[in-house]
C-alpha cells in the first residue's frame, strides 16, 4: 500500500484572498490543490505529489522518508504562502484595530498621522536598508506560529488564525505604533527617525 501525504485544508470567507492564495499555490507545481466555494466559505485542499524531488536527504531514500519529506515540504510551503497572505490582507486591519485603542488619547489628526507613519515603517519598499529585513522578521513571526499550528492539526481558517492566534505579531505591531507616535511627537526628520526605528525593531 502506498501512503498518501497528509492534506492541508484552508478556509476563508474572502474571495479576493482565496484568489491570491490559489495564485500563489500555482507557483509550486509539486503541490496538488482544489478550491471550491461551499456555502459562504472558500475551501482549498492541498497535498503534495508523492514522488517529488528536491528535499535533499529525504528525496528517494525510502518510501517513509519520501512521505515525511512530503509533509515537511507541504507544511513549510503552505506556511510561507499564508504568512504573505496574512501580511497582505490583515496587517493594516490589525494595526488599525490596535490604533483604535489610543483614540481617547490622540486627536483624529494625530491618529491619522501616526497611522501613516506606521504604514511607512512597515512598508518593505521604504528607502532603508532595514525595510526588507523587517519584512522578513515579521513574516518569520507569523511563519513560526503557522508551523506550530500544522504540527497539531491539518486545517486552518485564515480569518480566525490572523485575528486570534498571532499574539506575538500583534505585540510587534503595537510596538510599531508606539515607535510611530514617538516619531510624530519628535522634532527630528521623519525619514531619519524611521530609519532609526527600523534598526531598533530588529534588535
Amino acid at each position: 500500500m502506498v501512503l498518501q501525504p497528509k492534506k492541508i485544508i484552508i478556509k476563508t470567507l474572502n474571495k479576493k484572498l482565496n484568489i491570491f492564495f490559489c495564485n500563489a499555490l500555482k507557483k509550486y507545481p509539486k503541490l496538488n490543490f482544489i478550491s471550491k466555494k461551499i456555502g459562504g466559505e472558500y475551501i482549498t485542499i492541498i497535498k503534495c505529489h508523492n514522488n517529488y524531488e528536491g528535499i535533499g536527504i529525504y528525496a528517494k531514500s525510502s518510501n517513509f522518508k519520501n512521505i515525511y519529506g512530503s509533509y515537511i515540504y507541504l507544511y513549510t510551503t503552505i506556511s510561507m504562502i499564508l504568512s504573505e497572505v496574512i501580511i497582505s490582507f490583515f496587517e493594516r486591519k490589525i494595526l488599525l484595530r490596535l490604533l483604535n485603542y489610543y483614540s481617547d488619547y490622540f486627536s483624529n489628526a494625530e491618529i491619522k498621522r501616526i497611522k501613516n507613519i506606521s504604514f511607512a515603517i512597515l512598508d518593505p519598499n521604504f528607502p532603508s536598508n532595514n525595510s526588507k529585513r523587517l519584512y522578513l522578521y515579521k513574516k518569520d513571526l507569523i511563519l513560526n506560529r503557522l508551523l506550530l499550528n500544522f504540527r497539531h492539526r491539518n486545517y486552518l481558517t485564515i480569518e480566525a488564525f490572523a485575528n486570534f492566534s498571532l499574539e506575538n505579531y500583534s505585540n510587534f505591531l503595537d510596538n510599531v505604533l508606539e515607535k510611530a507616535a514617538h516619531i510624530y511627537f519628535s522634532n527630528a526628520s521623519h525619514a531619519d527617525l524611521i530609519n532609526f526605528i527600523l534598526n531598533n525593531l530588529l534588535k
